[in-house]
């Protein structure tokens, strides 16, 4: 199975970049975060991916957030927002963070975690209390589907250690590096979870700047690769949880394609890319 996530900045501004690089990738799943569309724009869109061979799913109200999933697979259960409470939770109004597909030996989520905005701001306090939800849920999830594999995509607005910064002392005092957004995404990979691109790159020793997912749009960050890396692929299965499977029996490549930011119109984010052998999981 191929996987990928991609924070789009706007699937209306983007649609042409994601439909050329689908062409590309021929991933199985493709998940978008920040489409800022609603449900019924997003149905202008639908008919674009079915060409492409892609079921599309999408939760959204048309503001800065809104997430989907295209899969070639269909799934049996698609769940908008949280299962539980209020399922798009927010400050002031929903905000539509969150989509799941439910297949056979397999979950999947389309993850946008608040920014967060300030360390001492009530999008701060928010962003802690949504990471929290969500750990409760994938609690509950892995209770219930304790064969599954469960795969968490998405823009996570953390950068989990100093090495997913170009200068953390240059970060001091900001949002996505303090202790207490670190601590809540660590929180969540300790439920079984692996950090695919961080144990992928270190095995492989790739360089930093393939590391990083983000680039601020402003004073050449991109060209200067002052980035960071918050977009995150995040895979958990009871065979490697207790290690009865090697990770690098499952996890056979991990990209990220830094080419999309050198396009003219690109998100500030870039897609990243796991293949996984899903049959050595479902054997196990």
């Amino acid at each position: 199975m191929k996987i990928a996530t991609w924070n789009v900045n706007s699937l209306n501004a983007r649609i042409d970049n994601v439909t050329n690089w689908l062409s590309k990738e021929a991933v199985d799943i493709l998940c978008l975060q920040e489409t800022k569309l609603n449900d019924e724009i997003f149905e202008n869109y639908r008919k674009i991916f079915r060409d492409s061979g892609y079921h599309a799913y999408h939760n959204g109200t048309g503001q800065y957030n809104g997430v989907a999933v295209l899969s070639k697979e269909e799934p049996q259960v698609v769940c908008m927002g949280f299962k539980q409470g209020e399922p798009n939770l927010g400050v002031d109004y929903p905000e539509c963070r969150l989509l799941s597909l439910e297949f056979n030996n397999l979950i999947v989520y389309s993850i946008y975690v608040p920014n967060g905005r300030d360390l001492h701001s009530v999008h701060m306090d928010f962003k802690i209390k949504w990471f929290n939800l969500l750990d409760l849920q994938l609690q509950r999830e892995i209770a219930e589907n304790p064969n599954k594999l469960i795969v968490l995509c998405g823009d996570f607005n953390v950068a989990l250690t100093d090495d997913d910064v170009k200068n953390i002392a240059e970060m001091e005092g900001s949002t996505h590096v303090s202790a207490k957004e670190r601590d809540a995404m660590s929180r969540l990979i300790g439920l079984g979870f692996l950090d695919i691109g961080n144990e992928y790159q270190k095995d492989k020793k790739i360089e930093q700047k393939f590391r990083f997912t983000w680039w601020d749009y402003r004073q050449l960050a991109f060209q200067k690769n002052n980035g960071m890396r918050i977009d995150y692929l995040l895979l958990r299965h009871r065979a490697l949880a207790d290690k009865t499977i090697a990770f690098e029996d499952v996890v056979l490549d991990y990209h990220t394609d830094r080419d999309e930011r050198k396009k003219p119109r690109p998100s500030d984010h870039i897609p990243i890319v796991a293949t996984i052998d899903t049959d050595q999981l479902i054997l196990s």
